[in-house]
Formats: structure tokens, sequence, C-alpha cells
């Protein structure tokens, strides 16, 4: 009877060792690699209707944003985050992951959504250059600017 009780008890503290309902909220779906950290600018960027912006991204250690910077490389205030749009995703119970890939010369992501998946490959060119292809954004190549 004991050791029937004693596995009762081994098998419940097990089942809920894990937290499987972890907190979403600190979770890293995102997540750079050091090189690529910073903000990009696509200088060449002629496909926006104002001709005083250009498309960039900004790379942060756990999130990345798509942005339209100024001629001057300042923000416009249209900033775009990838990590946030996933949690509200999950916290409305809507299923979204990313797949990464990433070595010292390419960071790859995949984001899957429920309507919608896209992909991201960035590949550095040289300390101040990254080339990208992508399903979502133009193609092209872009330079570190801070």
């Amino acid at each position: 009877m004991k050791k029937t009780l004693l596995l009762i008890f081994a098998i419940t503290l097990y089942g809920c060792s894990s937290n499987e309902d972890s907190n979403l909220q600190n979770e890293n779906f995102i997540n750079p690699p050091s090189w690529i950290q910073g903000t990009w600018v696509d200088e060449k960027d002629n496909t926006t209707s104002n001709t005083s912006s250009k498309r960039g991204f900004i790379f942060m250690k756990d999130d990345w944003c798509i942005a339209l910077f100024s001629k001057i490389n300042e923000i416009n205030g249209q900033k775009n985050c990838q990590e946030e749009k996933l949690i509200l995703a999950n916290i409305n119970n809507i299923k979204a992951y990313t797949t990464e890939e990433i070595t010292n010369e390419k960071y790859f992501i995949e984001i899957v959504l429920p309507d919608e998946i896209y992909f991201f490959e960035f590949s550095k060119i040289s300390s101040n250059e990254i080339s990208i292809k992508s399903s979502y954004a133009n193609e092209g190549v872009y330079t570190k600017v801070f």
C-alpha cells in the first residue's frame, strides 16, 4: 500500500513538475545573433512613395523591427516589431511560432501565424552590410548605421 501511494505521489509530482503553460511574455520567439544587432538601412531605397523615407531593420537581443527612416536615419514613427506580434497572437490563443537558423554569416527566420507564413534570410556581407531575401520585405543590401 505504501509503495502504491508513493508511486501515485511520484507520478503526480513528476506530472506537475514542468510548467507547459509557461508565461508567454517571458518566452523568446526571436533571438537575432550579435553580429546583426543594430540598425540597418537600405541607402538605395526608392520603393516608398515618400521620397524622404528609407526602409530598414532594427535588431535587438530578443526582437527585430521593420522600420521607416528619414533621410537622416531617424525613425519616422513607423515601426513593426515581430516579438510583440507573436506574443499578442499567443495571448489571444492564436498559435504562432518561429523557426530560426543562426550561423556566423546567416540569420534565417520563418514566422508562422495561422493565416500567414513568411521568412527572412539575412546574410552578412561585411560588418557594415547585410543582404536580405524575403517573402515579405524588399530584397537588397542594407548598411549598418547604428
